[in-house]
């Protein structure tokens, strides 16, 4: 009887533990302000948060704990006209992990399979370390295996913007 009970406590913890994960999972709300302005709602909080580039996209993780945010700064050097910078938000502890330049424009982010990395699409293209921000060129190979190692999941429809869709 003792062991029937202890069995049925648990499974009540893990389709509680899997609701909670579900639903705060669902509660993530990102919604554009202003250039370079995003409120971001989840199931404890909503607050704004300004970013240092004026926002051409955004692309969130299947978890809902990454985001990869493209766009040229807010203070736009005239002389390269073509820098762009990314941005890698934590949304669990609400913080930038990274920002870095580009010499190139950043047209879309696709998160890897791994949980670690995400392509930056820049015609060649670059794959970013979402843990440290460091972005290193993508070899032709894993480009040509990009649909195969890019994570695959159903995301809420404001958990991706861009501006300027291929």
């Amino acid at each position: 009887m003792k062991r029937k009970s202890t069995l049925t406590i648990a499974l009540f913890s893990f389709i509680f533990l899997i609701n909670e994960c579900y639903s705060s999972q669902q509660k993530l709300e990102i919604t554009s302000l202003a250039n370079n302005k995003l409120n971001i709602t989840d199931y404890k909080s909503s607050n704004i948060y300004i970013f240092n580039i004026s926002i051409n996209g955004y692309e969130v993780n299947c978890s809902g704990e990454k985001m990869v945010l493209w766009g040229y700064p807010v203070k736009f050097v005239d002389g390269s006209p073509a820098d762009n910078e990314y941005v890698i938000f934590d949304l669990k502890t609400k913080k930038t992990i990274a920002t870095n330049l580009v010499s190139h424009g950043i047209f879309g982010a696709i998160f890897l399979s791994d949980n670690v990395n995400a392509f930056l699409d820049t015609g060649g293209g670059y794959i970013v370390n979402t843990q440290t921000g460091e972005a290193k060129d993508i070899d032709k190979k894993m480009l040509g295996e990009l649909d195969s190692i890019s994570e695959k999941c159903q995301k809420p429809k404001r958990w991706s913007y861009n501006k300027f869709p291929q």
